[in-house]
């Protein structure tokens, strides 16, 4: 396609002149294209965020046009007013020889035709079409944003290029007062990488400014122990160093709007040098990102053809400017070179401050989608060469329906309780902090233990801002007691341990069916024998030191441990891990079970 556009443009406009032009007027045309496409580079954006803003909040579906019909009728309006002034001008023909006169009509109009057909694939390629139109410049799979694909004799990227340069210099006005070469480093490159996202169902364009980034310590040297997700170090390629920029995805004030984007929609902008009074002049270069940061120690490398999902349940992070989702980008930036902006899609640029150390940064952000977190109830991969490991992590008591054992109040779980307790329950404001009791219930009692909806967590009184999360484990052998330390931990994202504060437990005996049930929510500084809590605010000790109903029972029917966890916007739990095993397990559906 993209080539015969090309063809037809200079064959067409070569011989129309040919058979019905005059050098002059050939040549005045080609002074008018160049100028018209000047007008039109340099106004575009002015005149599409003018309508974007005009159409806000009565129709979004023209907003991935608006830049393309803006370019079009820009360029159409230039060029046909100053055709107009060109007839006036050229009524009296200057008389060359005959072969200069064909030779002179052939040449000035292909190379019309070939600056119109640049105008005519950027135009093209600023329209939310597929990426394979007006050509494939890059693989849709495995960009290479180094490697682009060029159209026969590259018109488009001649064009752009040109009014670069010309921006560079006394036409900086054009760009208000920015270089276009500054603003938009190899453009063509821009428009294609842009358009890869269409295919995954992210926006080309923004109804509003929708990025920016902290005015200080928001843009930082990558620390050197960087590792990947597989705990490989990372390291730059030769002549470059890794820089992390921390750029904040506004909250939308229409939730229709989708704030997801692929990495090549994303570029940060960096220069040899940026004048004193920050106008972004001269020449740039684009960077894209290599990946991004799911903690401060670890880099998820991605394709430029990844999708960052970003849905309304992350946007809760407060940025700078409102609410949005924070995300630590990675770019590899050559050695002599500095950021100086970042851009988002077609229209959303925010400039980003001097670089800083990674021990001076501000503290990097989490980074798992929403859609890839369980909230309530997530399978866990199974490791099975453990003594016990966790089967099911949930954030609700539903999971303690099989016990067939509810309980609604104090004085029926006093009914329960066995003289045999260890410890009976403590109970404060109705609610049971300390815990290390037998319950027995007959063949007639089981009946009706399971009629009331109040599962036993509903007993339990939490540390006071946590909640209580229950992993449901396989069944243990029975024979012999099980030590505390046997009991599987969870490990959130940033490596913070929660250790167990208690067990519910069942099992056969005889005739009867007996549960223990041990809890804790009372600190060490309160209770010698309570919760010993670290300083980052996770249980640091596993409560109970010793489970003794595995040596009491034929068998165990159901085993649960129980966890104190604060919810925060930054707890991710990634990993569920057995005492006895080396490594830890995963969600097997989700990068992560979060508690908020």
């Amino acid at each position: 396609m993209a080539i015969a556009i090309v063809a037809l443009f200079i064959l067409g406009s070569a011989g129309y002149h040919f058979l019905k032009g005059s050098i002059t007027k050939t040549f005045g045309m080609l002074i008018i294209s160049l100028l018209a496409a000047f007008f039109a580079f340099g106004y575009f954006e002015s005149l599409a965020g003018l309508l974007i803003g005009y159409i806000a909040g009565s129709t979004e579906s023209i907003i991935p046009w608006a830049q393309a019909l803006s370019f079009l009728l820009i360029f159409a309006l230039s060029f046909s007013i100053m055709q107009a002034i060109l007839v006036q001008l050229t009524r009296s023909e200057i008389k060359f020889g005959k072969n200069a006169e064909y030779a002179g009509r052939i040449i000035l109009g292909a190379l019309t035709g070939f600056i119109i057909s640049g105008v005519c694939l950027t135009f093209i390629a600023m329209l939310p079409l597929s990426a394979k139109y007006p050509y494939q410049r890059f693989d849709e799979s495995n960009p290479d944003a180094q490697k682009p694909g060029r159209v026969f004799l590259n018109s488009d990227g001649f064009i752009s290029g040109l009014f670069g340069w010309v921006s560079r210099g006394s036409f900086c006005a054009f760009a208000n007062p920015h270089s276009f070469a500054a603003l938009h480093p190899d453009y063509i490159s821009q428009l294609h990488l842009n358009r890869l996202g269409i295919s995954q169902n992210t926006a080309v364009a923004s109804l509003d400014n929708e990025i920016v980034v902290p005015p200080k310590n928001g843009v930082y040297f990558a620390p050197k122990d960087l590792k990947d997700a597989e705990g490989n170090p990372v390291e730059a390629k030769s002549g470059q160093f890794l820089m992390v920029v921390k750029a904040g995805i506004k909250k939308p004030s229409n939730f229709s709007l989708d704030r997801s984007f692929v990495l090549s929609q994303i570029r940060l902008l960096c220069g040899q040098k940026k004048d004193t009074e920050k106008k972004i002049i001269g020449h740039g270069i684009n960077i894209y990102p290599a990946g991004y940061l799911k903690t401060s120690q670890v880099m998820q490398k991605a394709r430029l053809s990844e999708k960052l999902s970003i849905g309304r349940d992350d946007l809760n992070d407060k940025l700078t400017q409102g609410q949005g989702k924070w995300v630590d980008l990675v770019f590899e930036v050559p050695n002599n070179f500095t950021p100086y902006a970042i851009e988002l899609r077609q229209n959303s640029i925010a400039a980003v401050p001097p670089p800083v150390s990674a021990e001076n940064a501000l503290p990097a952000a989490v980074f798992i989608p929403a859609s890839q977190c369980a909230k309530d109830e997530a399978e866990v991969t199974a490791a099975e060469s453990s003594t016990i490991y966790g089967l099911v992590l949930t954030g609700q008591g539903k999971l303690l329906d099989d016990l067939s054992l509810s309980i609604k109040d104090q004085e029926e779980w006093n009914k329960l309780q066995a003289d045999s307790s260890i410890e009976k329950a403590r109970f404060s404001e109705e609610l049971i902090t300390f815990v290390q009791a037998e319950l027995k219930v007959t063949g007639d009692e089981a009946a009706s233990t399971g009629r009331a909806a109040h599962p036993v967590t509903g007993l339990l009184k939490p540390l006071e801002g946590c909640n209580i999360l229950v992993l449901k484990c396989n069944e243990p052998k029975a024979g012999s007691a099980i030590s505390g330390e046997q009991l599987p931990v969870l490990v959130e994202i940033n490596g913070r341990t929660h250790h167990p504060v208690g067990i519910i437990a069942s099992a056969k005996s005889g005739e009867n069916k007996i549960y223990e049930v041990d809890y804790c929510s009372e600190t060490s500084d309160k209770n010698p024998a309570g919760l010993v809590v670290g300083e980052n605010g996770a249980v640091a000790q596993t409560f109970p030191k010793k489970i003794w109903i595995t040596e009491k029972a034929e068998s165990i029917t159901a085993f649960y441990c129980l966890y104190l966890v604060k919810p925060a916007e930054d707890v991710y739990i990634t990993t569920v891990k057995p005492a006895d095993a080396k490594t830890g397990a995963k969600l097997s559906k989700f990068q992560a079970f979060i508690v908020r």
